[in-house]
């Protein structure tokens, strides 16, 4: 096609161009109605209150009531058809969330006890009620009762008197030593008269020289040696009295049948025997008590010399001094005793037991009696001790269980209970007495070492320590032998061994309270050592640690309490001092979060790194959790410091976002060293991009124009900061506006920002003469990517950035489009279309070509006889004058 032909082509007829204009007048202001509703928009959109990137509120750390979750329900509905431009709220920082929480703090739970322990306790729990009101077991021989001793020797006649009934003797014997209890002690004496021996004791288990426990093995190896033993000789009981009265038992039982009958009277006869056995079994003329009572037991027939009867009145305790047993009473087995029938008393015992056990159970009785009472204890053994006071406040303080229980009641803290003359009787009873179980006894042992623990301590750990040497030998429990060592360690440390045996290797909880323990008993002789087994224990068993340090805490708060000792609070060890102002953080007194926050600064300079660190941290939850503005520039500095020097800690970010937002709120000037600091140490944050944006807002020049750049695109933050950013350029006088304005354009496109196409509209104008190429290209993108795609002036500038890179033809076909959807009457973008045409085609139509262009002069001087505004008017009058005078 003809190069005259095509440029004819885009010029449209005048005639058609005028209806169409008038055709779109309505379009266009409903064209212009919608841009101006768009950049009302896009306003809105990049410049939003500073209120809205500024830190969120903390979330409330209650949960909403229900009242307020059927007021979200009711009101979700509605607010989903509603646009939300607030911004969306994030969840608290961890220094937020820590700091809460040290407002909100719950005691930590106790350790809870195994479950072996919990097990081994609840079979324990009916050894009280088992127990037979009257103890120790009463001893009995052959259907005969002699009453209740702690320890007897049987004085026995092997004879050749008793050659027919030994046999008898012997099964008698050994089942009367059956029924003992391995509380009880014992030994047998058989005595005869024969050259070279007037007795013989059997090699029995024991210890520390004192008698052998009635256990399995000692009744077994007195049933060995019995079952040796032959009837010979002559009888002869004074020299088997006189040995059993040095062994020092609470009870002799005298078993004879023959008594010398010849001339010779019977070891010298009545009187000698009463002479010699005063002597030896003395009588107190104060109390009127012998200290062992003897009783004698004839065997088949009554002893005409009246010794055995003499002796046993004399020597007796009044209840059953001295009998006969006829044969058939000692050939005939005793029937089993019949268990007495229970009780209300026993009922009332067993509830109060019920008590201790379920304190036991939960440690409680075990820190109280040993170590410190926690607050959460205190209300449990309350609660118990008003129940025990109930079930015993009537009971026979005599009883030794209800003694016992008392007793405990009593070191628990118990006030009804502790009237002096109550506890002398209790102390008595308890002295006095020796329960038929060994574990029941090993406890009643343990209380009154307790009860000795401040008058006589020397007693009390003699006491302890035998019981514990006793262990095996009365088979005691783990559980109750832990609590000997327990009581032992409250005066010394207690031999490894004993540790080194369950529940202490098996059950942390018993693990946890020995620590204390030992920890609370030496907090008084030695506080700067006193926490050394707690912190041995820390560093052993690191899950136990809340637990422990709230133990550390507890002592320090009883030292500081301690005149005398309050002044070595500051010469503890560094970690105790932590934990304490960790604990004293939690505290409702101001006073004692202020101290806690300044031993915790102190302690941020040590050089224990982890230390040093978890100071820093603490101090910098602290003074966010105080919230005054002294404690505002504590929270500054430290977490600044903790940051700088601990980067890496998990906290460190949310300490120094957490500044920076209590320096946002108080102005303070070091609010841009703040930022500067989170920024370079922490940019892959969160907040990254708030912070920028709030440096950028404190900073100017290269540094605020660098930070505007580094933010992420396409987010609200490098929204404002291209708005920034654009009214800076806009303010500069840059000496070279071409690039300048390139470059503004470049870092907008950065950012994703709209305000970019500005630049590019400016960089383009600037361009279009110079280098029309590269305008071209510029404009091309902004066409395309433009909001309205009729945008007149932009529609001219590319279709003079068309014509100076030579494609007439694709600027003459976007122009004639541009004129056909103007309004010729107020628009100078119409006349300014008009204009390029016709000088295009002048400048590059041929002789055709011209001639239409004259003939569009013409049509246009019908629309405005006068061509329009300036300068278009002077241009198209030019081009007319052009086209006349050429031939």
């Amino acid at each position: 096609m003809p190069r005259n032909a095509s440029i004819l082509r885009w010029a449209l007829p005048p005639g058609v161009s005028i209806v169409v204009h008038i055709s779109l007048i309505a379009l266009l202001i409903v064209v212009g109605s919608r841009a101006a509703s768009l950049a009302h928009s896009n306003e809105k959109a990049t410049k939003l209150p500073l209120a809205e990137i500024e830190f969120s509120a903390p979330i409330q750390s209650s949960p909403p009531t229900e009242q307020q979750e059927e007021s979200k329900s009711d009101n979700s509905s509605a607010q989903s058809d509603q646009p939300n431009d607030q911004p969306v709220q994030s969840e608290p920082s961890v220094l937020d969330r820590s700091a809460r929480a040290l407002a909100d703090t719950t005691p930590v739970a106790s350790q809870a006890m195994s479950a072996a322990t919990l097990e081994q306790l609840s079979k324990q729990s009916s050894a009280l009620s088992a127990e037979p009101s009257s103890a120790p077991t009463p001893i009995s021989f052959a259907g005969v009762s002699t009453g209740a001793a702690r320890s007897i020797v049987y004085v026995v006649d092997t004879s050749g008197a008793t050659l027919t009934s030994l046999s008898y003797i012997r099964e008698r014997l050994l089942q009367s030593i059956d029924r003992l209890s391995p509380t009880q002690r014992f030994q047998v004496i058989a005595f005869r008269k024969l050259e070279g021996s007037d007795y013989a004791i059997p090699n029995l288990q024991t210890s520390r020289n004192k008698l052998p426990r009635a256990t399995r093995e000692n009744k077994q190896a007195v049933a060995d040696w019995l079952s040796k033993m032959p009837a010979r000789g002559q009888s002869n009981p004074v020299d088997g009295l006189a040995a059993a009265i040095e062994l020092e038992p609470d009870m002799i039982l005298l078993i004879s049948r023959g008594i010398q009958r010849t001339e010779a009277p019977w070891a010298g006869g009545l009187k000698n025997v009463r002479q010699r056995l005063d002597e030896l079994n003395p009588l107190d003329p104060v109390k009127g008590t012998r200290p062992v009572v003897i009783k004698t037991i004839q065997l088949l027939d009554e002893d005409p010399t009246g010794i055995m009867r003499t002796i046993g009145v004399f020597h007796g305790d009044g209840h059953n001094d001295h009998q006969v047993i006829t044969y058939n009473q000692l050939s005939n087995p005793d029937p089993e005793p019949l268990p007495p029938p229970p009780t209300n008393a026993d009922a009332r015992l067993s509830g109060a037991e019920d008590q201790i056990v379920g304190l036991k159970a939960s440690g409680a009785y075990y820190r109280a009696l040993y170590a410190h009472t926690l607050n959460d204890d205190q209300s449990k053994i309350n609660e118990a001790l008003r129940r025990i006071h109930q079930m015993l406040d009537s009971a026979d303080t005599e009883d030794p269980r209800a003694a016992l229980l008392i007793a405990e009641a009593h070191l628990l803290g118990s006030a009804q209970f502790n009237s002096a003359e109550q506890m002398d009787t209790i102390r008595t009873t308890l002295d006095e007495s020796v329960f038929v179980s060994p574990e029941l006894d090993a406890r009643r042992r343990i209380i009154l070492a307790m009860l000795r623990s401040e008058s006589d301590p020397v007693q009390s750990v003699q006491s302890l320590k035998s019981l514990l040497s006793e262990r095996d030998q009365l088979n005691i429990s783990n559980l109750t032998a832990a609590s000997a060592v327990l009581a032992l360690s409250m005066h010394e440390e207690p031999d490894s061994q004993l540790l080194d045996t369950p529940p202490f290797t098996t059950d942390p909880a018993w693990t946890l309270l020995h620590a204390q323990t030992r920890s609370w008993s030496m907090l008084k002789r030695d506080p700067l050592s006193a926490f050394d087994p707690l912190l041995d224990l820390r560093a052993l068993l690191p899950h136990l640690e809340p637990l422990i340090d709230r133990s550390i805490a507890a002592m320090v708060n009883e030292l500081r309490l301690d005149q005398t000792n309050a002044n070595k609070v500051n010469l503890l060890p560094q970690l105790v001092r932590f934990i304490d102002a960790r604990a004293r953080l939690t505290s409702t007194n101001t006073d004692d979060k202020q101290h806690a926050i300044e031993t915790l600064l102190i302690l941020a300079r040590s050089d224990d790194q982890k230390l040093a660190e978890d100071s820093l941290w603490l101090a910098c939850l602290g003074a966010r959790a105080l919230n005054t503005r002294d404690s505002h520039s504590v929270l500054i500095e430290a977490a600044s410091k903790l940051a700088d020097r601990f980067p890496a800690h998990p906290g460190a970010a949310d300490a120094l976002a957490g500044a920076i937002d209590t320096a946002s709120a108080s102005t303070s000037p070091l609010i841009t060293p703040l930022l500067r600091q989170a920024i370079s140490t922490y940019p892959d944050r969160i907040e990254i991009d708030l912070w920028k944006l709030q440096l950028i807002e404190l900073t100017s020049g290269q540094e605020q124009e660098s930070l505007i750049r580094s933010l992420t695109p396409a987010t609200r933050e490098s929204d404002l900061g291209a708005q920034i950013l654009h009214e800076n350029a806009l303010n500069e006088r840059p000496s070279d506006p071409l690039q300048h304005a390139i470059q503004t354009a470049e870092a907008l496109d950065r950012l994703r920002s709209p305000l970019s196409t500005h630049w590019h509209r400016t960089a383009a104008a600037l361009e279009v003469d110079s280098d029309p190429t590269s305008a071209t290209i510029r404009l091309s993108r902004l066409v395309h990517n433009s909001v309205d795609p009729e945008d007149p002036q932009l529609e001219l500038l590319y279709a003079r950035a068309l014509i100076g890179a030579d494609q007439p033809s694709k600027a003459l076909e976007r122009l004639t489009q541009l004129t056909s959807a103007l309004n010729s009457n107020d628009s100078k973008h119409f006349w300014h279309a008009w204009t390029l045409i016709i000088e295009t085609t002048i400048a590059q139509g041929n002789e055709s070509d011209k001639d239409n262009a004259r003939a569009h002069l013409t049509r246009l001087k019908l629309i405005d006889p006068k061509l329009g505004p300036e300068p278009y008017r002077s241009r198209l009058i030019k081009a007319q004058s052009t086209l006349h005078s050429e031939p």
